[in-house]
């Protein structure tokens, strides 16, 4: 099973051996240098992600998953992920270079860390005598969007024909998803939770969705890696951490769900007031899937 806490590997920047500009060097020198680079940063950023530096990574991320990428959310996959590998270092790596095209494919020791032709992409940092080649992630939604319109769903839950509350609906990678319960209006709750929870600002409104997900795979997968996503009328997704509620009760916890076993927890977004009555949940089984199920919310 492919994990998505490396689908989002990124590239810390190894200064260039020579700049794309520079013809006096021969194509096998270039070809050899820039392959170098690749190992370098595809070791760099697997210390870096799986030691749980979150916003070091998030910078070296390509220009288009950077775009597809809320900051907060990324940060907080990463301390997931740095908390539960502790910095497990590659063990094999291999990497192929065509042009400004590099795959690479790598093993840990935790197998489920393994990465086969994972893409990345050499771009240039800087300008004029300080321009350098640099090594970037570029593994992650083809779109670069936020909105739904490139999301691949279960055709039992597309946007047009949501999974109705109760239903239980595989998300893909190995997760099935069922939402328990609704609440428009969870202030009292969340104020309950943590005195310091503000109201929702003008126009907007909490809405709070009480989820169930099983684990349907072979291998164990941590719940809180599980993408949460709602949308309404106005085609713009509300994400968890860029439109929270504050300290949410009883929120989905980070831990390890094996095969046949079921967590429960609270999810919550701030969301407009008018896409509140048509609000649907988005669930994908992590960070930078394009898989995904859409559920009934109303």
């Amino acid at each position: 099973m492919r994990r998505v806490v490396l689908a989002l590997v990124l590239a810390v920047v190894i200064p260039a051996c020579a700049k794309s500009g520079n013809e006096t060097d021969s194509s096998s020198e270039l070809r050899g240098a820039s392959v170098a680079r690749l190992e370098q940063t595809v070791r760099a950023y697997a210390e870096a992600f799986l030691g749980g530096r979150g916003d070091a990574a998030f910078e070296l991320l390509s220009v288009r998953c950077r775009n597809a990428t809320p900051r907060e959310e990324f940060v907080a996959i990463v301390a997931v992920a740095g908390a539960k590998y502790e910095n497990d270092p590659i063990r094999d790596l291999k990497v192929e270079v065509k042009g400004t095209k590099g795959r690479a494919t790598y093993t840990f020791d935790d197998e489920e860390l393994n990465q086969t032709n994972e893409p990345w992409i050499l771009v240039q940092q800087g300008s004029g005598d300080d321009a350098d080649d640099v090594w970037r992630n570029d593994d992650c939604p083809g779109s670069g969007a936020t909105d739904t319109t490139a999301v691949t769903t279960n055709t039992s839950g597309s946007r047009t024909s949501p999974v109705p509350k109760g239903q239980t609906a595989a998300i893909g990678d190995g997760w099935s998803v069922r939402v328990i319960s609704i609440s428009q209006d969870p202030y009292a709750a969340l104020k309950a939770e943590n005195s310091f929870n503000d109201p929702p600002a003008a126009g907007m409104q909490y809405v709070m969705v009480r989820v169930a997900a099983t684990r349907t795979g072979n291998e164990p997968d941590n719940a809180s890696l599980i993408n949460w996503r709602s949308l309404g009328p106005s085609n713009v997704t509300y994400e968890q951490h860029s439109d929270d509620c504050g300290v949410v009760p009883d929120s989905i916890p980070s831990k390890d769900v094996y095969k046949d076993g079921t967590i429960e927890g609270n999810v919550c977004w701030q969301v407009r007031a008018e896409d509140a009555a048509g609000l649907l949940m988005l669930a994908r089984p992590g960070f930078a899937s394009t898989e995904g199920t859409f559920f009934r919310l109303t």
